[in-house]
């Protein structure tokens, strides 16, 4: 379902001032026949990737990662969001993803933060996608938080304990972390 993807064109890498947990941040754009999306891949300590997407024409909508556009182009570029994480594994073969799946906005509709559609598409997605062999998935439902962690990283149980502590630290006002073994 999720398997077709479009080629993608890096627009720039913005390095972070303070990297001490968040690094950097790779910004890919894609075309598809519904419009254009801007992908963001950001890279954190201990090999560990999110990435997140919105639609263009959003750019400075302070919602850009919310709002659902009806346009057909979802699956196209989820797959195209999957074809880029590959990409990362296989240059980097330690990596660790995430993702935060943030409630759908339409119209005057916002759906709750937990256990969003979003987080249940991206969750069955990521597993299908990637499996478990080489990667262990945990989850918080609460928040519709996903972390992928790579089994050979010094120790998963440590690199959750990690991006979960960092996180809610982070946006303490979003957050308040509890991932669990899926």
């Amino acid at each position: 379902m999720f398997n077709s993807w479009l080629p993608f064109f890096q627009l720039t890498i913005k390095n972070e001032e303070d990297a001490s947990f968040h690094i950097k941040t790779f910004i890919y754009r894609v075309k598809t026949s519904k419009g254009n999306y801007i992908i963001h891949v950001e890279e954190y300590i201990n090999n560990f990737y999110a990435i997140k997407f919105y639609p263009v024409r959003f750019k400075r909508h302070p919602d850009k990662f919310n709002i659902i556009v009806k346009n057909g182009a979802l699956q196209v570029v989820i797959g195209t969001c999957l074809r880029i994480l590959l990409e990362f594994f296989l240059t980097n073969p330690d990596a660790s993803f995430g993702f935060i799946a943030t409630p759908t906005i339409v119209e005057d509709f916002i759906e709750d933060k937990s256990n969003n559609q979003r987080y249940r598409i991206y969750k069955q997605v990521m597993q299908n996608f990637f499996g478990d062999q080489t990667f262990a998935h945990f989850a918080d439902i609460k928040t519709s938080a996903y972390l992928m962690v790579n089994k050979s990283c010094h120790s998963v149980t440590d690199l959750v304990r990690e991006m979960q502590e960092k996180f809610s630290d982070m946006y303490p006002e979003i957050f308040d972390l509890q991932f669990i073994q899926v």
